[in-house]
């Protein structure tokens, strides 16, 4: 695989400020996780960063952030009549009213990443629509739903194993060390596979009892967690998410919050934070993002004017949920408390057409693609 190298700057910032009207308070870190280049036509156009940017310490940029909320359950959306919208004391969790624009004075930064091909022999274009890791030396699962293919990906992002599907796959979830999930939303199927041979390859197993509509998919312990457009064992299009068992067997179907009202309008993208299982749905139709427990209980909601969410990636170790932006062309960071704290921009071009993310936690970097491209941009954050 070639290489080259093209200079970019990293800029971090501990400035306070007053952030996102309510839903950011004051005091809160704004961090600064990525940047953006020249993407050079090789198969692989690495970014370095500066050593302004290595002198710092994620842990302690994030020590107030982190203080906040560990160990603290979130709040849940129980009543949203003490917020008018105006106020900045304003109950974490609660709804944001309908036209307001809470990201239009977040702090934006840069920083610097590398960008990778993964592509197959005699693929012309690609969409990656999903990105797991597993729980192998950083080794990753990659869905291109374009080419029907799922690919198992080394930490350096070279194809080490290619499985063709006559469906086409969308969404993945690593859910131990022995199996993962697919979903296949146009022929309503969720596959479970298999690691083989020391991680080398892996093999379909057997299907999930349900079969939906599943687009987004994620999993945790003894449970997997999926968005669905078209609920085909009760015949409903209401989009929903689904909490299912590790047979298949749906235990709980999420529509609506404590007050009655529909929660989704055209979610795909869905993550879990594994330490405090609280799953985070990315809803672009509503300009949305949704916080759930396991128990299909409503934590905490996120919405803007002028958001148009898709991908979702969660780093378990201080609880920061990072969502692609379609709309700003960029990547906001927020706590797991869904305030956000940092709007991500590109330094020389702008991050268009944001589609699937992902967070390894081992190698400490997020890693996003877009549409129509066989590149992923991996920050080391």
């Amino acid at each position: 695989m070639s290489e080259s190298v093209v200079e970019g700057k990293c800029k971090l910032s501990t400035e306070n400020g007053d952030g996102c009207s309510k839903h950011v308070s004051n005091g809160v870190p704004h961090v600064m996780f990525l940047t953006d280049t020249n993407c050079s036509n090789t198969n692989s156009a690495v970014l370095e960063t500066t050593e302004e940017a290595a002198s710092n310490n994620k842990e302690d940029l994030y020590a107030h952030l982190s203080f906040r909320t560990e160990g603290k359950d979130l709040v849940r959306l129980t009543d949203n009549s003490k917020c008018d919208g105006n106020s900045t004391d304003c109950r974490n969790g609660d709804i944001v009213e309908e036209g307001e624009d809470f990201l239009a004075n977040v702090r934006e930064s840069e920083l610097t990443y590398r960008e990778y091909c993964v592509r197959n022999k005699g693929e012309t274009s690609s969409e990656v629509t999903c990105i797991a890791t597993t729980r192998h030396d950083c080794q990753m699962i990659v869905c291109d739903h374009l080419n029907g293919t799922i690919n198992l990906v080394d930490k350096q992002f070279n194809v080490v194993f290619k499985y063709h599907s006559c469906f086409k796959a969308f969404g993945v979830a690593v859910l131990d060390a022995s199996f993962f999930v697919v979903t296949f939303p146009l022929v309503r199927l969720m596959q479970y596979y298999k690691f083989k041979d020391s991680f080398s390859k892996f093999a379909p197993w057997f299907p999930v009892k349900a079969q939906n509509e599943y687009y987004g998919v994620c999993g945790t312990g003894d449970r997997i967690v999926a968005v669905c457009k078209y609920d085909g064992d009760n015949r409903k299009d209401t989009p929903s998410v689904h909490i299912l068992n590790r047979q298949g067997n749906v235990l709980s179907i999420i529509t609506k919050d404590a007050n009655g009202k529909q929660l989704f309008v055209d979610p795909e993208f869905i993550a879990i934070n594994n330490a405090s299982r609280a799953v985070y749905v990315s809803d672009s139709g509503a300009g949305a993002i949704v916080c759930l427990n396991l128990a299909g209980e409503v934590l905490s909601i996120f919405s803007s004017r002028n958001f148009l969410p898709t991908g979702i990636a969660i780093d378990d170790s201080i609880g920061v949920v990072y969502v692609n932006d379609v709309h700003s062309e960029s990547v906001i960071s927020f706590n797991r408390e869904l305030e956000a704290v940092q709007k991500i921009k590109a330094q020389r071009e702008k991050l268009t057409a944001l589609l699937c993310a992902t967070y390894c936690i081992k190698s400490d970097r997020l890693i996003l693609s877009m549409k129509k491209s066989f590149y992923l941009k991996a920050f080391t954050l």
